[in-house]
């Protein structure tokens, strides 16, 4: 079975003109985009299936992406239907993400088969029980990390026959899925086989390419590659969020460059509007002698170098000689071990863990100094996070920690005219840090963004970008 819901909220959708999908920027407040004309109410309206497993009230990386994509799609003549899944065990819930969908929005939820939180409720339980329940979620947590493609595959095949009558049903017109899982592309091709419909595969992440793939196992990653090439070549059209990552997707189907396309990921002007800097400094920062450095995301092994952490921690033994102190401030997910080494290093860490979208930016305009890092490893440097064009909206200086001066984000921040870089190495980390609360001290911090740089990656814009893609994708067929 699955589960319909109509999303009621106070609809507010803009259109606007398609440029080039490059830039972020900044303002201590960001304005919304009133550039764009209303939507024609009377335009026909065509209607996409967009397959996004994890999907609000679900919180967390990436999901911004396909809930500004469905906010906006309706203002550029597309009405989408969402397939997800009712929850993600590993992602948190974050229910302010609901009242940010336009009105009446449709969104179908096939529900999870997943015995871990009865599991778990087993755990707490002294016994026979409680041993039982503890090696049935080793043993399902194993069987997990082996599906192909990913733990999401059950959800995928068991939303098959569901998808294909909503097909029927409601007159679809194309198919749009987005990695990652990459159950969702798994769908997206089976019911693009089936149906003939066009098919638009979003990639918000690289899969076998990307610096955090997981197996090493040579059959597994020809299995993942396998299905990968498959994906790509049957889809009418790839999207990339960089152009480094649009180049590395199209050695995919290298004889079809035109089905490539870049379309960035950006803010929303509406998440800024009611945003009081000084109120959130005032609410959040602390203490005014306190130089806060912030962290929104995940703060985990496969991004954070121990050079990175000894950086930070030189800083911490170098600021407790001056005035005030130094606070390392992580909005979101740390890790066990992260914790354990910036508490060793003697870091005044503050983690107020996972919070609603609209109090991770106001933490984000309240600190004095926002961290954004760069992974080392293969095809690192084409990522651009979700998160650097909020934080340039945000007007805070960043600190950008990146294993070159060639990447993507680096490129981003030279060209808004703000950000500074560091690499990966503990002295750097430490000298731009310490450099940065010299100029705070001094009153004398770096600028933000013109407001002028946001435009063109503001999540109408971004959105209208889809519609064309949709639109071209039609006429191909």
């Amino acid at each position: 079975m699955s589960t319909t819901e109509s999303i009621t909220a106070d609809p507010d959708v803009t259109d606007g003109d398609n440029p080039p999908s490059t830039a972020g920027t900044t303002s201590p407040m960001a304005r919304r985009d009133n550039t764009a004309p209303p939507p024609n109410d009377a335009a026909p309206r065509r209607r996409v299936l967009m397959i996004s497993c994890a999907f609000p009230p679900t919180g967390g990386p990436g999901v911004q992406r396909s809930a500004k994509f469905a906010k906006y799609l309706p203002a550029n003549g597309w009405q989408p239907i969402v397939w997800a899944a009712d929850r993600m065990p590993d992602l948190p819930h974050d229910p302010s993400l609901v009242k940010d969908l336009p009105a009446g929005i449709r969104v179908e939820r096939r529900p999870l088969r997943d015995p871990r939180p009865w599991l778990q409720r087993l755990q707490a339980r002294a016994g026979i029980a409680s041993r039982v329940a503890w090696r049935a979620e080793r043993a399902w947590n194993r069987w997990l990390h082996r599906m192909l493609p990913d733990p999401m595959v059950h959800w995928a095949l068991r939303s098959y026959r569901a998808c294909r009558d909503l097909i029927d049903a409601e007159g679809i017109d194309v198919i749009y899925s987005t990695y990652s899982p990459a159950s969702n592309h798994l769908l997206a091709w089976l019911l693009h086989g089936a149906t003939g419909l066009p098919w638009v595969a979003d990639f918000r992440d690289l899969w076998t390419d990307d610096y955090g793939y997981l197996y090493g196992n040579r059959l597994r990653r020809h299995a993942d590659r396998w299905l990968e090439q498959r994906f790509i070549r049957s889809a009418d059209a790839v999207i990339a969020v960089t152009d480094g990552q649009r180049k590395v997707l199209r050695q995919h189907d290298p004889g079809r460059p035109d089905k490539f396309f870049t379309i960035s990921n950006g803010f929303d002007p509406a998440d800024f509007e009611d945003l009081d800097r000084a109120e959130a400094r005032r609410r959040l920062h602390g203490p005014a002698d306190d130089f806060v450095l912030t962290f929104t995301g995940w703060f985990l092994s496969d991004r954070v170098t121990p050079a990175l952490v000894e950086g930070i921690a030189r800083m911490g033994a170098w600021a407790r000689q001056q005035p005030g102190r130094f606070v390392l401030r992580i909005v979101g997910q740390i890790g066990d071990d992260m914790r354990r080494l910036l508490a060793d290093a003697g870091v005044a860490l503050e983690t107020p863990g996972y919070l609603p979208h609209e109090e991770a930016i106001a933490h984000q305009a309240a600190a004095d100094l926002l961290l954004l890092l760069v992974p080392q490893g293969p095809n690192g440097a084409t990522l651009i996070t979700g998160k650097i064009f909020e934080y340039l909206a945000s007007g805070t200086p960043i600190l950008l920690v990146a294993p070159a001066e060639d990447c993507e984000a680096a490129r981003l921040l030279q060209r808004c005219g703000t950000g500074t870089r560091a690499d990966h190495d503990a002295q750097s980390v430490f000298a731009a840090v310490r450099t940065l609360w010299l100029r705070w001290r001094a009153g004398d911090m770096p600028p933000g963004c013109a407001t002028e740089h946001l435009a063109p990656v503001s999540r109408p814009r971004l959105a209208a970008q889809l519609a064309e893609v949709f639109a071209k994708t039609r006429l191909r067929r």
